[in-house]
C-alpha cells in the first residue's frame, strides 16, 4: 500500500512468480525439490524453450500441482494440522520445535508457508485464470 490509499500491483507472469519462489528455497532445498520435480515432470516441461501463453499457463498449473503433490508427500496429516500454529509462532518470532530441531525441517516449514501464500494469491487458480484471460489474445 502506498500513502494516499493507492495500490500498486505489478503483474508478473505466473511462471516468473513460480521460479522466483523456487529460487528463494536456497540451494539445499532447491536441489531436493529439483530432484523430486524432475522425477515427476514430463521431459518436455524441462526443455526450457519459449512457450505460448497457453503453454506457459499449462506449465505453471502443472508445476503448481507437482509442488502441491511434493508437499503432501513430505508431511503427515498431523504435521499439516500443526502447520498453521507453527506458521503463527514463526511469524511471532517464537521458537517451536514440533517437527524437530533440524534446519531442514524449518526450511520445509518456511517453504510451505511461502508456497501456501502464493497458492492463495498470485498462483491461485483464479489468479492464473485471470492472467490467461488478460493475455489470451497475445
Amino acid at each position: 500500500m502506498i500513502p494516499g490509499g493507492l495500490v500498486v500491483e505489478i503483474r508478473k507472469r505466473p511462471l516468473e512468480t513460480f521460479f522466483e519462489w523456487f529460487r528463494s528455497l536456497g540451494p539445499n532445498l532447491g536441489d531436493e525439490f529439483t530432484g523430486r520435480l524432475t522425477s515427476l515432470a514430463p521431459d518436455r516441461l524441462l526443455e526450457g524453450r519459449a512457450m505460448s501463453v497457453h503453454e506457459e499457463v499449462g506449465t505453471v498449473v502443472m508445476l503448481a500441482a507437482l509442488v502441491d503433490f511434493v508437499f503432501r508427500g513430505r508431511m503427515t496429516a498431523e504435521e499439516w494440522d500443526a502447520l498453521g500454529e507453527i506458521e503463527v509462532q514463526m511469524t511471532a518470532g517464537e521458537e517451536s520445535e514440533p517437527l524437530g530441531s533440524s534446519l531442514r525441517a524449518k526450511q520445509w516449514i518456511r517453504a510451505f508457508a511461502s508456497w501456501d501464500a502464493l497458492r492463495r494469491t498470485t498462483l491461485s487458480v483464479d489468479a492464473i485464470e485471470d492472467y490467461l484471460d488478460q493475455h489470451h489474445s497475445l
